[in-house]
């Protein structure tokens, strides 16, 4: 009898244990399907890319009739990988390029660009490409920049510039035949994070990778450049022109201001006395900064010419504005309105004419 208590007794407790293991189990399901559920996207970088010229698919015929300026980088691909318990947005990924020291000197800027946002569900791969390129300075505007000279004319800077561009570009070769590297890249990715994907985080993917120096076709071809610089890099005619085409487009749209200035502004006469400054907006934007400092050579050439030019199309906006005024409000019989209209057209005749003076003298003597 006593056995049989035993026995008994040894499967209650049996029954006790696999019950509390099958309720730990089940817990620990829950748990962790509920760990899952509340966990957000984890996105993470698979693979180290590799940055390098693209030397193989140089086009060659890019040197048949001009030098090139920019070198294509293999196409470099990003994989990402999602462990998380939620989709996950990639929203930028930055590449920042620092040239090595010799060649900073020939940089220009890194182009490359992607195809974003890009989501990744949970538990999946994702590539992400992108082909760079890199820009060196365009080797005529380098040498004509340093050839910038106020007591030189045009023509004689450029045949100072033509002269130091095969220089510039020969060292930029001496530098390509030394194998060193052309610079180092860091990349950084801004992704969403959280369960609701509502907050951004900004991560580094990689730092101060060196962008290879495998480059012998490309050395080969720009080498060709060098034999063949005469009939690639003397086109003086066209140099001459970048330089003085701004002063003279400067100087005509002020002549222009200048003629309608000389009329009298009335009813029938207002809607066309508006001036322009589309050159004036040009030289404003000019990019890159080797082209914004060829076309500002001349103007700061000048002491104090600048300034003046600028106080000068601040009075054409202002003068402009109140002929705007004056066409919204519509009422164009009121004497009050043309009255300030021609006390400050004939203003801005006066200030127009010095200023042109000032130009075509600068002209004259430089071009």
């Amino acid at each position: 009898m006593a056995t049989n208590i035993i026995e008994s007794g040894s499967m209650d407790l049996a029954i006790v244990i696999s019950v509390i293991a099958l309720v730990v189990s089940g817990s620990i399901s829950i748990i962790t399907l509920l760990l899952s559920e509340f966990r957000g996207p984890n996105i993470s970088l698979l693979n180290e890319p590799e940055f390098e010229v693209n030397d193989e698919n140089f086009d060659e015929t890019r040197t048949q009739d001009y030098i090139p300026y920019w070198f294509r980088l293999k196409p470099v691909s990003f994989v990402f990988a999602n462990h998380g318990g939620k989709s996950g947005t990639i929203l930028d990924i930055k590449i920042d390029f620092v040239p090595n020291a010799p060649f900073k000197h020939f940089f220009e800027r890194l182009n490359f660009s992607f195809d974003m946002p890009v989501t990744i569900k949970e538990g999946n791969n994702q590539p992400i490409k992108t082909e760079p390129s890199i820009d060196t300075v365009k080797w005529k505007e380098i040498a004509l920049v340093k050839a910038l000279d106020p007591n030189l004319t045009v023509d004689e800077m450029v045949t100072k510039a033509v002269e130091r561009s095969k220089e510039e570009f020969e060292k930029f070769c001496e530098f390509l035949d030394k194998s060193e590297e052309l610079g180092k890249v860091s990349c950084a990715v801004t992704l969403t994070k959280g369960r609701f994907r509502t907050k951004v985080k900004t991560e580094k993917l990689l730092e101060n990778v060196t962008v290879a120096n495998r480059y012998d076709k490309t050395i080969s071809a720009l080498r060709n450049c060098l034999r063949r610089w005469e009939n690639l890099a003397t086109n003086k005619a066209q140099l001459s022109d970048k330089v003085r085409r701004d002063s003279e487009e400067l100087i005509r749209e002020l002549k222009n201001g200048f003629s309608i200035c000389s009329k009298k502004v009335d009813e029938k006469s207002i809607s066309q006395s508006k001036l322009r400054r589309d050159s004036w907006k040009r030289l404003q934007q000019a990019r890159p900064p080797h082209e914004r400092r060829i076309r500002w050579f001349l103007i700061k050439g000048e002491e104090g010419l600048k300034e003046d030019l600028t106080e000068l199309y601040e009075e054409i906006v202002k003068y402009n504005n109140i002929i705007e005024a004056a066409l919204y409000l519509g009422d164009l019989r009121a004497d009050k309105h043309f009255q300030e209209i021609n006390r400050e057209r004939e203003r801005l005749h006066s200030n127009i004419e010095k200023m042109l003076e000032r130009l075509s003298d600068l002209h004259e003597r430089y071009v």
